[in-house]
């Protein structure tokens, strides 16, 4: 049986590089943030192996592999082929996200989304041979509705947590560089800036929905809690015991994870400036204001300690 692994969280915590040192093996695939696929194609960014992505080999291939068995062309018409449900407006009303959640199973599987999802995961699994396909799209609602088409998969999830002083500090650096491939200079890169108090919140309000919904939707075994810090610093302990967990075979390859050439899709810029895990990123201690701290020690520090984290 074929196995999809959903790694949901908030962003800037580190998901793209676990999910391509999770992929670097022969039994497994990097989707990356799959669900962003439309957008990527419409766009025609880079893939990772260099190509853009509507040259990349392997995206054509898996589009002429759904084009001949389902006569979809998502390459010629991105905008037809919709991976990920329409946002649900009211972001903070968890009872009313939980409500849904807790209809999953009654869902329509003739929704659009779903069905070419499904679609998507058997055509890349097929070409690539992966029995294990990781997933970064990071939305628990679309990952727990998704479990209604995916019969033919075991399903499991690794909720990615990140010390909240590291994802404030990151929230606040919105300019970085990147060398795409084929490329001899750097390209600058923007995303929005993210006050300190709005990046608390988020962190705040994504884990504690993950947590619940995982407690209550997903079996206790089938998802696990990763620390970025911890993946970063003890790799040999985090991504020995994954393997494990995912049957894959060998994990030492996810620590270097240059060996494979990787077509994952959207995620931060370090699908392109990594290519292997690095000690974290620990920059907070020193670019965080006295003010910062101290709107964390009023607002998060208590979570932050569930979670783990030392003061």
């Amino acid at each position: 049986m074929r196995t999809v692994v959903f790694i949901v969280g908030l962003g800037y915590t580190g998901s793209t590089v676990l999910d391509m040192a999770l992929g670097n093996n022969k039994e497994s695939f990097s989707l990356g943030e799959i669900a962003n696929l439309p957008t990527e194609i419409n766009i025609n960014n880079p893939c990772v192996c260099g190509e853009f992505i509507r040259n990349c080999h392997f995206w054509l291939g898996v589009c002429n592999a759904i084009r001949e068995k389902h006569n979809i062309d998502f390459i010629r018409n991105p905008d037809s082929f919709p991976l990920k449900p329409a946002e649900i407006r009211n972001r903070n009303n968890i009872l009313r996200k939980l409500k849904i959640l807790s209809n999953v199973y009654g869902i329509s599987k003739n929704e659009p989304w779903l069905k070419n999802t499904k679609i998507l995961y058997d055509a890349i699994a097929e070409m690539s041979n992966a029995k294990v396909l990781i997933d970064s799209s990071k939305d628990i609602r679309r990952a727990l509705m998704l479990r209604s088409v995916l019969k033919g998969y075991q399903i499991k999830f690794i909720h990615l947590i990140r010390d909240c002083r590291g994802t404030m500090r990151a929230c606040k650096n919105n300019v970085g560089k990147v060398r795409f491939p084929k490329s001899n200079e750097d390209a600058i890169i923007t995303r929005p800036f993210i006050p300190t108090e709005q990046a608390i919140k988020m962190w705040i309000h994504d884990n504690l929905k993950i947590t619940v919904y995982l407690s209550l939707f997903a079996p206790y075994n089938s998802w696990r809690v990763v620390k970025y810090e911890d993946y970063c610093d003890t790799p040999d302990t985090v991504f020995s015991s994954l393997a494990e967990w995912l049957d894959l075979s060998d994990y030492k390859d996810m620590i270097n994870f240059s060996s494979i050439v990787h077509h994952n899709v959207s995620g931060s810029r370090s699908r392109f400036n990594h290519s292997k895990i690095l000690p974290s990123d620990k920059r907070w201690k020193n670019d965080l204001t006295e003010e910062d701290f101290n709107i964390f020690k009023k607002k998060a520090i208590f979570l932050n300690r569930l979670y783990g984290y030392k003061d």
